[in-house]
């Protein structure tokens, strides 16, 4: 019983650090996103 819920823990704590990890990743290409449109509305507008 303990090794099951030991499973569980590690299962729920990888699962954990991967949403947390894809979270990021969403978050910094947006952010590259909006820095690369921004770059194209500064060289369209010169």
């Amino acid at each position: 019983m303990f090794r099951n819920f030991t499973l569980i823990f590690i299962g729920n704590f990888y699962f954990l650090s991967l949403v947390t990890f894809y979270t990021i990743y969403l978050i910094h290409n947006f952010y590259g996103l909006l820095n690369f449109l921004w770059v194209i509305t500064i060289l369209y507008n010169q």
